[in-house]
């Protein structure tokens, strides 16, 4: 009997781990909210910007950084917006920081695999970019990970951000030496009065596991997704069974767009009237 392999992003192990009613609503039920959140969408359009930019330096044509820098800008910085305006600093700012990024040599763009993990459970691995440092004799190649958020991520946070190692664990799998990542890190926040140092918005920080390292996050990371094989795949007219909530304040109301709905649930509402209500839908296409 053949299995039919369960692939899944990080995105799904995530919320998976936040909590497994979060992870039921998302992609058990296929709950879509109707809009994205304001950091979503801005760091939807970063991601956008750096795949125009570094997509002009290695394409077919092969243009320069300025003319690189000026493309990006015409096809996505056009309108006047303050987030388009908030989006244009930070880019701006970016480019004249890193000096055009001539460190790096670019060797892939939007670099998309799927890689099985352990038996029937297979990774959706997603870069912004595969690199290698420019003055590095070994020639070795990093995944980027390209980072908006209010403040600069410091040391432990990215020790904690597993995402990225279980990527460079699944890419070794599959033949591609992935030696670290580099975290490609931007502040979105802009100061009104008095204006930030170049070094104060933009960081790059460069994180290397070992092989002892990556294996353990890679077993704990099919552990925690071999569960959602046992989950029911309703069709649209079934609910499955009810998965426990984990309550949390941080989490639950800056990293769950069901929070409304799962509270009136406890309270003795129908959660997914309630979805229904504030504009979510059922999607059943993977995503």
């Amino acid at each position: 009997m053949t299995i039919e392999p369960y692939v899944f992003s990080f995105s799904e192990l995530d919320d998976l781990r936040q909590c497994p009613y979060k992870h039921q609503l998302r992609w058990t039920e296929r709950w879509t909210p109707p809009t994205a959140s304001p950091a979503q969408e801005r760091g939807t359009r970063w991601h956008q910007l750096m795949a125009t930019f570094y997509g002009h330096r290695i394409g077919p044509d092969r243009v320069g950084p300025r003319t690189a820098a000026v493309r990006t800008i015409d096809e996505h910085l056009s309108d006047s917006s303050d987030e388009t305006e908030l989006l244009y600093w930070m880019f701006e700012g970016y480019v004249e920081h890193w000096g055009h990024n001539r460190d790096w040599i670019v060797r892939a763009v939007e670099f998309q695999m799927t890689v099985p993990l352990f038996h029937s459970i297979h990774l959706k691995v997603r870069s912004d970019l595969i690199v290698r440092l420019r003055d590095d004799p070994k020639k070795r190649l990093w995944l980027v990970d390209s980072k908006t958020s209010s403040r600069l991520a410091n040391q432990l946070e990215l020790a904690l951000h597993v995402q990225f190692p279980l990527y460079t664990w699944a890419l070794r799998r599959a033949g591609i030496p992935i030696w670290g990542t580099i975290y490609d890190n931007v502040r979105t926040q802009r100061n009104k009065v008095t204006p930030q140092a170049l070094e104060d918005r933009f960081a790059r920080t460069l994180v290397h596991y070992n092989d002892d390292q990556l294996e353990a996050i890679a077993q704990d990371a099919w552990k925690d997704m071999a569960q959602t094989r046992t989950l029911v795949r309703p069709s649209s007219e079934t609910t499955p069974p009810e998965q426990p909530r984990h309550f949390d304040p941080e989490r639950c109301r800056y990293r769950c767009p069901f929070t409304e709905a799962c509270i009136a649930g406890v309270r003795g509402g129908d959660t997914r009237r309630f979805l229904k209500d504030l504009g979510f839908r059922r999607d059943p296409t993977r995503h």
